[in-house]
């Protein structure tokens, strides 16, 4: 019996640990400013910076957008450090933990949803799927794009739900937050 609880004990003190950490263990991903090359960026890096251990290449995400995953030896820092230390290069645009992401499945409450044939056109169940709203793993607001020619702000589904970036001067032509 005293088995049983120590195994019961050991198991719910993996699984606290495990879902402490949402994040792949020595991945982050980096997305680098426009002119700069990934390899001499690791090159320079490494040649500068050894508190990461060797910072490697895992994964090209989108190379047009200069994002990149890159690996680092966590036995010589932690995650939280590591994006912080390359969140500082002048180099890099932004840092983030590789989080692991968690499907919402979610099943639409709207009475009229069946009479909206552009939803299914545009593969909203699918979006749905990973995400209705919320918070991203750092705390910042998911916010959704709107790519169509317009649509009524004033809808009762959207009126309290309609954001604007306040980084940004609308209609300006400038990338005002130098989001990309």
């Amino acid at each position: 019996m005293k088995k049983n609880y120590i195994s019961l004990l050991l198991f719910l003190l993996v699984s606290l640990i495990a879902n402490a950490q949402n994040h792949f263990s020595g991945e982050l991903i980096v997305r680098l400013t426009e002119k700069m090359d990934v390899q001499t960026f690791l090159q320079d890096f490494n040649q500068k910076e050894k508190s990461l251990g060797e910072l490697t290449l895992k994964k090209a995400i989108i190379p047009e957008w200069n994002l990149y995953l890159f690996a680092f030896d966590e036995q010589k820092a932690d995650a939280i450090s590591a994006v912080d230390l390359l969140s500082t290069h002048q180099e890099v645009r932004h840092a983030r933990l590789n989080n692991a992401a968690q499907l919402r499945g979610t099943t639409p409450n709207d009475f009229h949803y069946e009479k909206q044939w552009n939803l299914d056109k545009i593969e909203t169940e699918r979006v749905w799927d990973i995400t209705t709203g919320g918070k991203t793993a750092d705390g910042k607001e998911i916010v959704a794009m709107v790519l169509d020619g317009g649509f009524d702000e004033d809808h009762i589904e959207l009126i309290d739900n309609v954001w604007e970036n306040p980084g940004e001067i609308a209609n300006n032509g400038i990338d005002d937050d130098e989001n990309g």
